[in-house]
C-alpha cells in the first residue's frame, strides 16, 4: 500500500557543516490490514520516516510510493487529506474545541462511541482539550486518526504519555483498527510492549530499515 524506496534524508544544506544524515537507502513496503512498529534509539530518524510515509516532507533522494504512485507526482497535500490520518507525539489537537469536537473534524459520525473506546466518557467528551491531562490528550488524538476513512494511519509514539494499561488497551485498539478495518497502522515507538503488539517489526539503524 505505501512504500518507501531508496530514501536519503539528512538535516542541513551541502554547505552546512552540521550536516546529519539519518535516512540511508531505507527501504521498506507496508500493507493493508498490518499493524507495523518501528523500533530505534532516539534520533535515528523514526520521526522523519513517519513524515515523509505521510506526505509531510520530501526525500532527498528516492521515492515514497502510495498505492504505486509516487507522492510527488500525485500531489502532497492530496495524499495527506485522502490517504493518511496521523497521532502526533505532540497531539496537535485544536486547542479552542472539545474532545468530541476535535474528533468530529474527521468524521460525521458521532464521536462519542470512539472516544468512550479509548477511554474518554461523556463527561471528558465535552471539555476543551487544554482541560483533559497529557494522557487523555493522547487518547482523543488516537480516537480523531481512528475516525478518519484515510486506509493508513501514522502513530508517532502513541502510548507514550499513558500508563502500562492504557497504553495496552490503545495498542489493542490500533492493531484491531488494522485488522478488521483493513487499515495499514504504521507506529515509531519506543515501547517493547507495543512492538509486540505489531503484526511486523522494523529497526531503523544506520539509517536503513530492518525487518524483522
Amino acid at each position: 500500500m505505501i512504500e518507501v524506496d531508496r530514501v536519503h534524508y539528512s538535516y542541513g544544506s551541502k554547505e552546512a557543516r552540521t550536516k546529519r544524515s539519518v535516512l540511508k537507502g531505507a527501504t521498506a513496503g507496508f500493507r493493508r490490514a498490518t499493524m507495523y512498529a518501528v523500533v530505534g534509539a532516539s534520533g535515528c530518524g523514526k520521526s522523519t520516516l513517519l513524515s515523509l510515509l505521510g506526505g509531510l516532507d520530501v526525500p532527498k533522494q528516492g521515492e515514497v510510493r502510495f498505492a504505486g504512485e509516487a507522492l510527488a507526482a500525485a500531489g502532497l497535500a492530496e495524499h495527506r487529506r485522502r490517504n493518511v490520518s496521523f497521532v502526533f507525539q505532540s497531539y496537535n489537537l485544536i486547542d479552542y474545541l472539545t474532545a468530541a469536537e476535535n474528533v468530529s473534524l474527521a468524521t460525521k459520525l458521532s464521536p462519542l462511541p470512539l472516544l468512550e473506546k479509548v477511554g474518554i466518557g461523556p463527561d471528558e467528551a465535552g471539555r476543551n482539550v487544554l482541560a483533559l491531562s497529557g494522557g487523555q490528550q493522547q487518547r482523543v488524538a488516537v480516537a480523531r486518526a481512528l475516525a478518519s476513512e484515510a486506509p493508513v494511519v501514522l502513530a508517532d509514539e502513541p502510548t507514550g504519555n499513558l500508563d502500562e494499561d492504557t497504553a495496552e488497551g490503545i495498542a489493542d485498539i490500533l492493531r484491531d483498527t488494522a485488522h478488521r478495518m483493513g487499515k495499514c497502522v504504521i507506529c515509531v515507538t519506543h515501547s517493547p510492549a507495543l512492538a509486540r503488539k505489531a503484526d511486523r517489526t522494523f529497526r531503523l539503524a544506520k539509517g536503513k530499515l530492518v525487518g524483522d
